[in-house]
C-alpha cells in the first residue's frame, strides 16, 4: 500500500501528462477550425487563384481595400 501511495504522490510524470493534454486540446481546436472554416477557406483560396489566373478581373468586394477610399 505504501508503494501505491508513493506512486500517486510522485509528480515526475506530470509534465508529460500536461503536454499530452495540451497537444490533444490544440488538435481538437485545429479539427474544429478546419471543419467550421474549411469551406470558407476553400472559397477564399479559389478566389485568390482566380485573381492570379485573370489579373484584370474584378475581385470580390471583401478583398477591396477600404482605407483612403471615399
Amino acid at each position: 500500500m505504501e508503494k501505491l501511495m508513493n506512486f500517486l504522490k510522485d509528480e515526475e510524470g506530470a509534465g508529460f501528462t500536461e503536454y499530452a493534454l495540451l497537444i490533444a486540446f490544440v488538435a481538437l481546436i485545429v479539427v474544429f477550425g478546419a471543419t467550421y472554416f474549411g469551406g470558407k477557406l476553400g472559397d477564399f483560396f479559389a478566389d485568390v487563384g482566380d485573381a492570379f489566373d485573370n489579373p484584370g478581373a474584378k475581385l470580390p468586394p471583401w478583398t477591396e481595400p477600404t482605407h483612403g477610399v471615399n
